[in-house]
């Protein structure tokens, strides 16, 4: 995992990361951060309790990379919606430049119809993992 790699990415997708995720990714080598326990608001149960499976790579050739999760999800996420992890099952984590070049963090419900399927989690990143804590 290198900087150029993240570059790559981010101009291929049109965008940004924020500073502190590029950190956090290259901190991590592509795997998971320690603390990675969070809930996800939701209407009919309250809150639901998930985990950070792992961080999406940027290795175009991975087939759980940050572009071809975009790509294979493109006909059920909003284009601007970037998934950067996949949580315990098959939802995702993304960031949701729909509001500008400072990303919200949401979670993506691949069981939800479209209009529910985004719950926002996080003004931004740094929001976001300060609400991360240990199992």
């Amino acid at each position: 995992m290198s900087e150029s790699e993240i570059a790559a990415v981010e101009q291929q997708l049109g965008i940004r990361f924020p500073a502190s995720y590029k950190e956090a990714v290259l901190a991590c080598h592509g795997g998971s951060p320690l603390r990675g326990t969070f809930d996800v608001p939701d209407e009919e149960i309250g809150l639901i309790t998930t985990g950070l499976g792992m961080l999406l790579t940027f290795n175009e050739d991975d087939a759980e990379s940050v572009v071809d999760t975009h790509r294979v999800l493109a006909d059920r996420l909003p284009a601007s919606v970037i998934p950067f992890a996949i949580e315990g099952g098959s939802d995702y984590i993304a960031f949701d430049y729909r509001s500008g070049n400072e990303p919200a963090v949401v979670y993506w419900s691949h069981e939800k119809e479209a209009a529910d399927a985004i719950t926002r989690l996080a003004r931004n990143f740094d929001e976001f993992t300060a609400l991360l804590r240990d199992e």
